[in-house]
């Protein structure tokens, strides 16, 4: 399988490749270009990345797997990033991850059956005071309880199969 991206994300990496008198400093940058356009950082990207920067692909993943947002696998429509840290803990983030894990029938790391949700679990989000919270697609959904989680869930669900994964 040979690796590909579009014309538009091989410009926008070769312009970053240029913003920067350290190649090294576009590293970040290029790990979101290939994201965006593929939907995860597999094998074969890492490859594709390790070469552009002449790096081996462990120095790739090294840097990689700093980053909870950068998904190593293709993901689902939604992807729920429930809040792992101190103030969501404290307030019932172990609750809301058991609900969510009933709910959606998965375990953290995975994709439903359908392809339409991934369920992972996020460092701090910053919204401590509004714990516990969750991240969806970039979106912010705070003060969660069991009942909101369950009629975000089923509204997301009903989208999904309204309008196609």
């Amino acid at each position: 399988m040979s690796f590909e991206l579009s014309e538009k994300a091989k410009k926008e990496i070769e312009r970053e490749l240029g913003r920067y008198p350290v190649k090294d400093s576009a590293l970040l940058p290029v790990f979101w270009i290939v994201h965006n356009e593929r939907g995860c950082v597999d094998d074969e990207a890492v490859e594709y990345i390790a070469g552009l920067f002449d790096f081996s692909a462990a120095k790739v993943l090294g840097v990689l797997s700093f980053y909870w947002m950068l998904r190593r696998k293709s993901a689902g429509k939604y992807v729920i990033s429930l809040c792992k840290n101190i103030s969501c803990y404290l307030r019932e983030y172990e609750n809301i991850l058991t609900h969510l894990q009933d709910l959606l029938k998965v375990q953290v790391g995975e994709t439903t059956k359908d392809g339409v949700f991934t369920l992972q679990l996020a460092e701090c989000l910053g919204s401590c005071g509004t714990a516990p919270m969750m991240m969806v697609n970039n979106r912010y959904y705070e003060d969660l309880t069991r009942e909101r989680v369950t009629e975000l869930v089923e509204g997301w669900r009903k989208e999904a199969m309204t309008n196609g994964k």
